[in-house]
């Protein structure tokens, strides 16, 4: 891949990690693992009631890493003494607002009219693991709630490949009903309707409306009058295989929840999950299924959306969705990433007691290792702002991010050469600069991070926001026009047709429609994709998505506004896509040379890393401010300058470049590593830019 403006060669190449990562790195791996919803919990049937077994990870997640949304308890006495009486186990087990709320949904008899919940959050933000932790985990530790209800939870990522043929969902009724929910619920439900069971056989025939109750009372009848114990048992096998046949018939499912709700005052609870991988016609046809079951049986259920899609269902389904929405509590992304940080201090701890970790064919001692990762994790927990921004509050994203931290050089190197093998003078290292933060998630070190296919940088809400992908000039700004337009919109939700029409007029002394469409919804889809940008009506665009059908409305998100007020202007982010402007995503070249020039003349420095790229920012600069002075003379000549000011430029002088360098010079004018004459040389280039724009443009 060829650069523009690096001193060096521009290939991507891998670099091993850094030796931390590399001795404990299954451990951090392990750490740093979302929560997989696809794991079955396995079911073991037992004469009294149905038990769910859960593999060591699984429960080393509810046990070590899994954080409730707050540190709820029950606040008023009345509400306090209710769970001491009622479930005193729970007292001990943590658990936030959205436990309770479920706990309080399923058990409450107050909710047997309205007995549809929905829990909405976007994606990321914990609901699976909440489902399962609630339903599946507290229960088994609260032999009171145990005895209240039994789960049945539905991944529909199992049903997605069949939904995938278009054949199959004309039959979603007949294949939820018979393949699907009538053999679990036989499953979970087998110790209390065996085929053995007189008083659930009596209340059956009692209470069924089917063919088999007049079937079994003539059996029945039969049996009485039978005079041989042949005969009788003869009839008891044929009631047997009648019972046998009923079993797998929906209308027996109605019927045995019945039962098992009034008589034996135990609710079955259905939770259908990751509703949102089937499509909003799959969707609807599952919420019809689920209300035909309820008006036959009073189950309670449970469906898991993200916010899109509850937002898509609800003008059909107002009246049964709105008033049931759980309020979802965000869970605090501290807590989530201390948790973590406190369970990886434990455990690399334990592993450094095992192994001879060595660096430089040093060996370093437990207690420095113990220090080095306290600090890191530390500082880590101390900037959580920073990966609760890049990751738009996705749980799985944070994780990734947390991942990148440790094993991206800057941070674990900063705090080793400081705190462990600087001379082996041991330091301890009691604050790291926000920069370290920001450079070792903007900075791709490592091959880890690189698909090896694409060789696209895969960091969580990293974009090049300064070009897109056009060799056309005038559209190589896009990214930053719509970005400006929207703050310009003092944030609000703003119509996506309106904007591409604006555009579109802008432009049209360009004769290439079908470029400019391809060009803008390509960019709003990585802006989106990206976080710096949300929609009411789509998360994120995939593959072969018709976004100008899907999305409405376009508002900007909170990364967003980091962008487009703070982080264009920000040494550390410039830096990263100096070499090739053109491109969408950022290119790592230039720091990934430089750095491995810093390594092999052993400079751990972080400014003496600055001093080297300072050199090709300034040639940077130039270029990108000849680029917009090239823009802004065609926008001149086709009297757009007004309109350009007015909808599409955020900044106060008009010009981004210039204020570029001007925030790099005032972020480095008092650091004294950085020589004055490059300090004047930063300095000049405003003035140049400045005037070059003021003699090009004039009044305009």
């Amino acid at each position: 891949m060829e650069t523009k403006n690096s001193h060096f060669s521009g290939t991507i190449e891998e670099i091993d990690p850094n030796p931390f990562f590399r001795a404990f790195n299954s451990i951090i791996i392990d750490v740093t693992n979302a929560f997989d919803s696809q794991d079955t919990v396995e079911v073991e049937v037992t004469d009294s009631t149905p038990k769910f077994k859960f593999n060591k990870e699984q429960i080393s997640f509810f046990e070590n890493l899994y954080v409730p949304a707050n540190s709820y308890t029950p606040s008023n006495h009345i509400k306090k003494v209710f769970v001491q009486n009622n479930y005193p186990e729970l007292l001990d087990i943590p658990h936030g607002y959205n436990e309770w709320q479920l706990i309080d949904f399923i058990t409450d008899p107050r909710y047997d009219l309205s007995n549809l919940a929905s829990i909405v959050a976007p994606i990321g933000h914990g609901k699976s693991s909440l489902l399962q932790y609630t339903l599946l985990y507290i229960r088994e530790k609260v032999p009171s709630l145990k005895a209240k209800f039994i789960p049945l939870i539905f991944n529909c990522h199992e049903f997605k490949v069949f939904f995938k043929d278009s054949n199959n969902r004309m039959r979603i009724f007949d294949y939820l009903s018979n393949e699907i929910f009538l053999p679990r619920l036989a499953t979970v439900l087998n110790p209390y309707i065996d085929i053995d069971n007189e008083e659930f056989w009596d209340y059956y025939i009692q209470h069924a409306k089917s063919y088999f109750v007049t079937d079994a009372q003539s059996i029945m009848s039969e049996i009485s009058s039978a005079k041989s114990e042949s005969l009788k048992e003869e009839l008891y096998h044929k009631l047997n295989e009648l019972k046998r046949s009923e079993i797998k018939t929906e209308k027996f499912a109605h019927t045995a929840l019945r039962y098992l709700k009034f008589i034996k005052k135990i609710e079955v609870v259905l939770a259908l999950d990751n509703l949102d991988l089937l499509g909003i016609d799959t969707v609807e046809s599952f919420i019809d299924f689920v209300e035909r079951l309820q008006i036959n049986s009073s189950i309670k259920v449970l469906l898991v959306f993200r916010s899109v899609t509850y937002n898509k269902l609800m003008e059909r389904y107002r009246g049964a969705l709105a008033e049931t929405v759980h309020e979802w509590t965000p869970i605090s992304s501290k807590d989530v990433i201390d948790k973590r940080c406190n369970d990886l201090n434990n455990r690399i701890i334990r592993e450094a007691e095992r192994i001879n970790f060595q660096i430089n064919n040093i060996s370093i001692k437990i207690s420095d290792i113990s220090v080095a990762i306290k600090n890191i994790t530390s500082v880590i927990s101390k900037n959580h702002e920073i990966i609760t921004l890049f990751s738009n509050g996705n749980l799985r994203l944070q994780m990734k991010l947390l991942r990148i931290l440790i094993k991206s050089g800057w941070l674990p190197n900063w705090v080793y050469h400081t705190a462990l093998w600087s001379e082996m003078d041991f330091k301890l290292v009691k604050e790291i600069p926000n920069y370290i933060i920001l450079q070792a998630l903007t900075t791709n070190n490592y091959g880890t991070y690189i698909d090896e296919k694409n060789k696209f940088p895969k960091v969580p809400g990293l974009l090049n926001v300064l070009s897109s992908n056009s060799e056309i000039v005038v559209y190589n700004f896009l990214p930053m026009m719509i970005l400006s337009n929207l703050k310009n919109s003092n944030y609000n939700l703003i119509n996506l047709k309106s904007l591409h029409e604006l555009i579109v007029q802008f432009y049209d002394f360009y004769d290439d429609d079908i470029v400019l469409d391809r060009l803008f919804y390509s960019t709003i889809t990585d802006l989106l994709n990206g976080g710096l940008i949300t929609s009411p009506e789509a998360y994120e665009i995939e593959v072969g998505d018709d976004i100008g059908e899907i999305v409405k409305n376009i508002r900007m998100s909170i990364l967003g506004k980091y962008y487009i007020n703070s982080l264009i202007y920000d040494y550390n982010y410039i830096v990263n896509i100096k070499d090739e402007v053109q491109l969408r995503l950022v290119n790592f070249s230039g720091c990934i040379e430089n750095r491995k020039l810093c390594e092999a003349e052993g400079y751990v420095n972080y400014y003496k890393f600055t001093r080297l790229n300072i050199e090709d920012i300034l040639k940077f600069f130039e270029e990108y401010g000849n680029l917009e002075m090239e823009f802004l003379k065609i926008v001149k000549a086709a009297k757009r300058v007004v309109a350009y000011k007015s909808l599409f430029c955020s900044t106060n002088n008009f010009f981004y470049s210039s204020n570029m360098v001007q925030n790099v010079f005032n972020q480095f004018n008092n650091a004294k590593f950085l020589h004055s004459d490059l300090l004047s040389e930063l300095k000049s280039l405003v003035t140049k830019l400045e005037n070059l724009y003021s003699n090009e443009l004039g009044s305009n």
